[in-house]
C-alpha cells in the first residue's frame, strides 16, 4: 500500500452487488480527491455507457482527527457525497444512498464512477471502508442486465 493514496481491492462483484474494500494511510498532511470504483470495470457493465453504482451499506474505521473523507459520486460540473466521515471513529451504517446523476444525460462513461476526497489527513491518519453498493438498471442504464433499484439490499 503506497502511502498518501487510497488502495481499492474488490471483494465481490456479482448479481446487482459491488463490494470493495478501501484502505489508506498518511506519512504527511494530504488533501486528495481519487477516483476509488470505476463503475463500467465492473462486471456485467457495457464499456461505452455510464454504469451507476449507489451505496448500500458502509462499514468504516477511521483516523483523521483534524479532516474528513467523503465517498463521492462523479458528476460533470461537481460530485456529490454520499457519506462524510471524520475523526477518530468506527461504525456502520445500511442505508440506501441513491446516486444523484442516474438516468437522462449523465448516461455517459465517468458518470456513476466513485471518488474519494480526503482532506487535511495528518502524519499518521489511516482509513479503512467496506461498501458496498448496487449497480442501478435504471432505463438506459450500462449494465447488462435490468436490476431493480437496490437489488439485493435487505434493510436492517
Amino acid at each position: 500500500m503506497a502511502a498518501n493514496a487510497p488502495t481499492t481491492q474488490i471483494l465481490s462483484d456479482q448479481n446487482g452487488l459491488v463490494t470493495v474494500k478501501v484502505t489508506g494511510f498518511y506519512n504527511a498532511t494530504t488533501t486528495s480527491n481519487n477516483k476509488i470504483i470505476q463503475a463500467n470495470t465492473l462486471a456485467g457493465a457495457n464499456t461505452s455507457r455510464a454504469c451507476i453504482i449507489s451505496l448500500v451499506d458502509i462499514e468504516y474505521d477511521i483516523t483523521i482527527p483534524n479532516g474528513f473523507l467523503s465517498v463521492q459520486y462523479q458528476g460533470s460540473a461537481a460530485n456529490a457525497d454520499a457519506v462524510i466521515l471524520g475523526g477518530d471513529c468506527a461504525n456502520k451504517m445500511k442505508y440506501y444512498i441513491p446516486n444523484p446523476f442516474a438516468g437522462g444525460a449523465n448516461n455517459v462513461v465517468g458518470f456513476g464512477d466513485i471518488n474519494l476526497l480526503v482532506s487535511n489527513a495528518a502524519s499518521e491518519g489511516c482509513y479503512t471502508l467496506l461498501m458496498t453498493f448496487t449497480k442501478e438498471g435504471d432505463a438506459g442504464g450500462g449494465f447488462a442486465n435490468s436490476f431493480t433499484q437496490g437489488a439485493g439490499f435487505v434493510s436492517g
